[in-house]
C-alpha cells in the first residue's frame, strides 16, 4: 500500500482510486495511483487535499527497493518503524548523511533549516551531539551598485543543531554573546559550544 495526495472537500471528490505498477528499473520500484475528480471545477468545493491509501500489487517481494510514486514522492522499507510500513524519503534522499562535523554534513544542515536560497556559514562549535552555526544571508546593495564606500548588507543568524539518526535537526537560534541567552533555551547545550561566543550583529 502506498500514500498519495488527492483533492479533498465537502463532496466525494475522488473516485476510482487505483494504484498500479508502473515499471521496475534500477532499484525501483515506480508505482501510478490514479483517480477520477471534478476538483477542476471550482464550484465542486474539492478546494483542499488529503492523503489516501492505495494498495498496488507487485509481481514479486519489495524487498529493500524504494518505491517511487507519481513520479514525486519516494518511499523506503529501509529505516520504517514496522514492516511493510514504507518511510517518505526527504530532500536530502532515502539515506541522509549521519550527522558529523565536517563540511558536507553542515551543508545537509544549512539545506534542512527554513532560510533563503544561497545562505552561506561558519561553525562556531561542533561535537557529536550539537553543532552551532553562523548563517548569512545577502540582502544586496546597502546604497547604489556595490563598490568602494557602498558594502552590501546581509542578514546573519545563529543556529544551533541537534544530532539525530536523520541527521542534524534545528533545535533553536540565538544571538547573544555566551552561553547566557542559549541556556535559556537549552540549558542541555555544553558550555565549550558557547563560552567563546560573540554577539551576533546585522552586517
Amino acid at each position: 500500500m502506498v500514500d498519495a495526495e488527492v483533492p479533498d472537500g465537502a463532496r466525494d471528490c475522488v473516485r476510482s482510486l487505483r494504484g498500479e505498477l508502473d515499471t521496475v528499473e534500477h532499484g525501483t520500484v515506480y508505482v501510478k495511483v490514479t483517480y477520477e475528480t471534478p476538483s477542476l471545477d471550482r464550484a465542486s468545493g474539492c478546494t483542499d487535499t488529503q492523503q489516501v491509501t492505495a494498495t498496488v500489487q507487485l509481481r514479486e517481494p519489495l524487498g529493500s527497493r524504494k518505491v517511487m510514486v507519481n513520479s514525486m514522492d519516494v518511499y523506503t522499507p529501509v529505516g520504517a518503524d514496522d514492516s511493510p510500513v514504507l518511510r517518505q524519503c526527504g530532500e536530502n534522499g532515502c539515506d541522509p548523511t549521519p550527522p558529523r562535523c565536517t563540511s558536507s554534513s553542515h551543508r545537509q544542515a544549512v539545506n534542512d533549516t527554513d532560510i533563503p536560497e544561497h545562505t552561506s556559514w561558519e561553525e562556531r562549535g561542533c561535537d557529536d551531539t550539537w553543532l552551532v552555526l553562523d548563517l548569512s544571508t545577502r540582502m544586496g546593495p546597502a546604497c547604489g551598485d556595490p563598490g568602494d564606500g557602498c558594502p552590501s548588507s546581509s542578514v546573519a543568524q545563529r543556529w544551533f543543531y541537534q544530532a539525530e539518526p536523520s541527521g542534524w535537526q534545528p533545535a533553536a537560534t540565538n544571538g547573544d554573546a555566551g552561553c547566557t541567552g542559549i541556556h535559556k533555551i537549552l540549558p542541555e547545550l555544553p558550555e565549550h559550544l558557547c563560552a567563546s561566543l560573540p554577539q551576533l550583529a546585522r552586517r
